[in-house]
């Protein structure tokens, strides 16, 4: 009564949507990667202007000043990938101590 579909029907499928899934599991990961690169950039500028004496909290520029360096640092991330310099240096990488 029911047409069963040939078993290689599914295999397509199957195959087709774990290529997207993977593709999609490296975008999430690049994406993860230039947000903890940004926040990494936040932190170290804020850290750098607590050594200075400021009082960040106090600091009239405290949010534009978040979102240059969080967006700087997001944004070489992604340029050292689209160039190769993040696989060049990933590539050459030794640890130092």
């Amino acid at each position: 009564m029911w047409k069963e579909e040939p078993e290689s029907f599914f295999n397509i499928n199957l195959s087709y949507n774990t290529r997207n899934s993977k593709k999609m599991n490296k975008l999430l990961r690049f994406l993860f990667e230039m947000t903890l690169v940004g926040l990494s950039m936040v932190f170290v500028s804020l850290f750098m202007s607590v050594l200075q004496g400021e009082d960040i909290l106090a600091l009239p520029h405290l949010r534009a000043m978040v979102q240059g360096v969080f967006l700087t640092g997001a944004v070489t991330h992604l340029l050292f990938e689209i160039t190769g310099l993040n696989k060049l240096y990933v590539g050459q990488y030794t640890p130092l101590l």
